[in-house]
């Protein structure tokens, strides 16, 4: 009796379990026919809100500042620049960086210093803060200045760093590429170069 009662459970257990899935089926059906722009239109909406507010808090408790833009030639001008991400992992405090390209200075910069120094982080600063001027953030500086840009090339070392070949087509396709309007950065192009590697 008692075995019978268990059996009859577990089909009815079978039978709830297949009507279940069945009903969410043709949920999912009918959302997806009749209601899936809407709700598109409604999370893409949310998703921007999200990000608006995300990048409006992030400014405010970080003391970011306003990126003035210029239509005078190409320049870009960074004071006291900080790099968001590690300002923000780190307990310490991020050593600002200034940087100024173009408007009278060189449009092209070199930085040279020992490993650990700081120099990924200052060129990454660059383009972080340059992209998040152009999507209309406020920006971690004292100050920034800087033209339209209509791209944000980088290169920064990683998975090809011990390909001489393949690194350097990546920086020419890159360089190449550049225009009035856009800005690039390379990273860690000397990694690994030592004398009994590329003497001849």
């Amino acid at each position: 009796m008692v075995k019978e009662k268990l059996a009859l459970r577990e089909q009815f257990r079978e039978t709830r379990d297949a009507a279940s899935t069945k009903g969410f089926l043709s949920f999912l059906e009918e959302i997806a026919h009749n209601q899936y722009a809407i709700l598109r239109q409604a999370v893409n909406k949310l998703a921007t809100i999200d990000c608006l507010l995300s990048l409006a808090l992030v400014a405010m408790r970080n003391d970011y500042v306003k990126p003035h833009f210029t239509a005078e030639g190409d320049v870009l001008e960074i004071v006291d620049g900080r790099h968001p991400m590690v300002e923000a992992l780190r307990s310490d405090p991020f050593v600002p960086n200034s940087v100024a390209l173009g408007d009278g200075e060189p449009r092209c910069k070199v930085i040279t210093g020992p490993n650990m120094g700081g120099k990924s982080s200052a060129v990454r600063m660059i383009a972080v803060i340059a992209i998040m001027a152009q999507i209309g953030s406020y920006v971690p500086a004292t100050a920034v200045r800087l033209s339209m840009l209509d791209s944000v090339l980088t290169r920064m070392g990683g998975m090809y760093a011990s390909c001489r070949y393949v690194a350097l087509r990546m920086i020419s396709a890159m360089l190449g590429s550049l225009g009035r309007a856009r800005t690039g950065t390379l990273d860690i192009h000397g990694r690994d170069v030592r004398n009994e590697r590329h003497s001849g």
